[in-house]
């Protein structure tokens, strides 16, 4: 396929100032207080690079590099470095049902591994799923800010087992409780996991096990993280108020020199960072996501922020700068965001677009994902197809629904099947459009 480069244009908030890249914005961006230890010779961070060099699992360097996933993941399924399962105690604004792995600690090593497992339940029954299909998306697009994420055949006795030790000791929601017609923390999660799980048809012999076990999704818990509204990298925000919009509007919302109203402010990498994760979002179907839900940092912890409270895993700091880090896309692949940033934008095409904050390499990404192929053709990208998001014909897929279909496991893909990835090459091709639209507009081209 026509693999040419887009050109940095006036909207590419990291061609201005000459911005390298989305972190080197925050290292210019962030005071140096918000940053974490530039001195990894501690005992800690020593420890810590023996552990990421023996299980490939690296708990500190966002983004993650995607030739080390193959060797974490594997590790993370072996069960012979578990050292104990525990479900983790139902919140108000997080009433899905969740465990946590802890893991053996690694010879001549402190640093503590654990990792987060969503399982399919009745009222989220495609949580786990959406999960580690969004890790996939993310690595295809060349993000990288999805912790290394897989499912995981769970045997459903050591599920009781870990109930029957920990299950009376859990908070839980008396609201939430009462929706399920249950009475305590482990009658709901037996009854909308594992009754559920069961019911439709999800359990199976696993031979590795050769124990009844169920589908989950088990990602990497990271170090040092925290909610973007909690840290240093906060943009001003009023909750159900969409007001933030206006910052990827280059149309009218610009200051009195036509740059855009943000370019003063000490947020620009937040704005960048929202214009990523609202792409990789839109792509996605995920709509669960705001700069006050399911948006994180690592690092940049401020004291008077939620995370300030929160024991840091490991005890380890996230070196230097502050990034960002996608977690929480368990209701992705639903359907068409319709909260995002930039739905009004995709939807009214014959309107001035509101959105019109992009990165390039996410673009240049997008660009070669929106090939089309046939099953019998090769690529197909003459520039008629992509313009208005038509993958009507049945033949035609893009790359990215192509490269998706193969990395999903099986159990994914009864969920994330070829018309969900349909839906998604859709929006993608309309991106590409509206990026289109965007840099042909007099206003700001």
């Amino acid at each position: 396929s026509d693999t040419k480069r887009l050109e940095p244009l006036t909207y590419d908030l990291e061609a201005w100032n000459g911005y390298k890249s989305m972190d080197d914005i925050l290292e210019h961006k962030v005071s140096t207080k918000h940053w974490g230890p530039s001195d990894l010779d501690a005992v800690p961070y020593r420890e810590h690079e023996i552990f990421a060099r023996v299980t490939g699992c690296d708990l500190l360097t966002v983004p993650f590099d995607p030739s080390k996933d193959k060797q974490c993941i594997q590790y993370m399924l072996d069960r012979d470095n578990w050292k104990e399962l525990r479900p983790l105690p139902m919140e108000f604004d997080q009433r899905t049902i969740k465990f946590e792995i802890e893991f053996k600690p690694v010879a001549g090593t402190t640093t503590m591994l654990s990792t987060i497992i969503k399982v399919p339940q009745k009222l989220f029954p495609f949580e786990a799923f959406s999960e580690v299909a969004a890790f996939e998306a993310d690595r295809i697009m060349n993000i990288n800010r999805v912790p290394p994420t897989t499912v995981l055949w769970l045997p459903i006795e050591d599920v009781k087992s870990a109930l029957q030790l920990h299950g009376s000791k859990m908070s839980a929601v008396e609201e939430f409780l009462k929706e399920s017609e249950v009475s305590t923390f482990s009658e709901w999660v037996e009854k909308d996991f594992i009754n559920y799980t069961r019911k439709m048809k999800w359990q199976q012999m696993d031979e590795a096990t050769n124990k009844v076990s169920a589908p989950i999704s088990m990602q990497l818990r990271i170090a040092d993280c925290g909610h973007l509204l909690d840290t240093a990298l906060a943009i001003p925000y009023k909750t159900h108020n969409t007001s933030w919009h206006r910052y990827f509007d280059l149309i009218k919302q610009r200051d009195e020199k036509g740059r855009p109203i943000f370019m003063k402010e000490k947020f620009i990498g937040t704005i960048v960072h929202i214009s990523e994760v609202a792409t990789f979002d839109m792509i996605i179907g995920n709509d669960d996501r705001s700069p006050n839900k399911n948006n994180f940092v690592v690092g940049a912890c401020t004291e008077h922020g939620g995370c300030a409270d929160v024991p840091v895993h490991n005890q380890l700091k996230h070196p230097g700068p502050p990034t960002f880090v996608h977690l929480d896309q368990g209701m992705a692949f639903y359907g068409t965001p319709k909260r995002s940033a930039l739905h009004v934008s995709l939807r009214d095409e014959d309107a001035d677009p509101s959105f019109c904050v992009f990165r390039t390499g996410l673009l240049n990404r997008l660009r070669e994902l929106g090939a089309l192929f046939t099953d019998e053709e090769p690529a197909i990208d003459d520039g008629r197809i992509g313009v208005n998001g038509n993958v009507d014909d049945k033949r035609l897929k893009t790359l990215f629904h192509k490269l998706m279909s193969e990395r999903l496991p099986p159990i994914v893909k009864n969920y994330v099947d070829s018309h969900t990835l349909r839906s998604c090459s859709k929006r993608l091709l309309k991106i590409l459009n509206l990026y289109r639209r965007c840099s042909e507009h007099a206003e700001i081209a």
